[in-house]
Parts: structure tokens; sequence; C-alpha cells
């Protein structure tokens, strides 16, 4: 008996969590985060938040230069031209509890 209340204990706070998340969802603001937000979120710096993302040892958007992902750090180099970053309000958030809910305008 006591196993049972055990696992519907555990199944309640299970529906609590994924409940909590889809409602989380909903307050993420569209389009990408900042890097400068996001770096100001880690406690580093942008060009810090930049080679995470380039390298992939900080799985929270991607890099892209021209439609072309860019996964190498030598492709930073300003000389061909502009790197756009995207960085996911859900993937952020994920990792470290950082609602982004866009900008105040």
């Amino acid at each position: 008996m006591e196993e049972f209340a055990v696992e519907r204990r555990y199944s309640l706070m299970e529906e609590f969590a994924v409940e909590r998340r889809y409602s989380l969802m909903e307050e993420f603001a569209g389009g990408s985060v900042p890097v400068s937000t996001t770096a100001k979120v880690f406690g580093k710096d942008a060009s810090w938040v930049r080679a995470g993302i380039i390298s992939g040892w900080l799985p929270i958007g991607k890099a892209t230069r021209n439609g072309q992902l860019i996964t190498k750090l030598d492709d930073m180099n300003s000389k061909y031209g502009r790197i756009n970053f995207y960085i996911s309000p859900k993937l952020l958030f994920e990792l470290t509890g950082y609602i982004w809910k866009g900008d105040k305008k």
C-alpha cells in the first residue's frame, strides 16, 4: 500500500512539473535572446557566450553566417563577414532557469 502512495505522489509531482514547464513556455518572448543578456545571465563576457555556442559546449543556440552554420572558432574572423546568433529562450531557461520576456520598451 505504501509503495502505491509513493508512486502516486511521484506521478503527481511529475504531472505538476510538466504543467509548470508548459505554463512557463507561454511566458517566453518570441525571437532570440540577445547575446549581451545571455552573458549577464551566466555572469560572463559576450565573447564567452559566442565561443560556447560556436564550439558547441554551450548548447543554447546556433551561429550562422550567410545562412551557413558556424561550428569552428577559426570562422569567427570578422573578415569573413557578420555572424548572426540565435539563442533559444527555451534552451536558455532549461539550462539556467532564466525566463526571457523580451526587451522592455
